[in-house]
């Protein structure tokens, strides 16, 4: 359905976890087109940073999410196009409401889950 919604194939999202830590909302997983993770210039400068020179860029932003844990890691700009666009349609949708969390502020760890 969220590829469906987002006019994207199933195969070109990815499932990226949010956690705000114990009692603050439980970890909850949004689906992203990876093209947006693509746009995201901090998160690919990580996966060049750590992966070899001629790593595709798939592979290069399959090790970003996985190296990047913390939210602030990615820009502003990109943080708030995840949160509004993504995480929290979804969120609303799948998770009870003590379990959201709605403030950008207190993601404590992002990444693939």
């Amino acid at each position: 359905m969220t590829a469906f919604t987002l006019g994207c194939a199933e195969e070109e999202l990815i499932g990226l976890g949010f956690d705000a830590g114990k009692g603050g909302g439980g970890g909850c997983v949004a689906y992203v087109p990876r093209r947006v993770l693509l746009e995201s210039p901090e998160l690919m400068a990580i996966g060049e940073a750590t992966t070899a020179a001629d790593a595709s860029e798939s592979a290069k932003l399959f090790v970003a999410c996985q190296l990047a844990l913390d939210f602030a890691f990615i820009g502003i700009a990109d943080q708030r196009r995840l949160w509004t666009h993504f995480v929290l349609p979804q969120a609303f949708a799948r998770y009870p409401l003590d379990a959201l969390i709605v403030d950008v502020g207190r993601i404590q760890r992002f990444g693939l889950p």
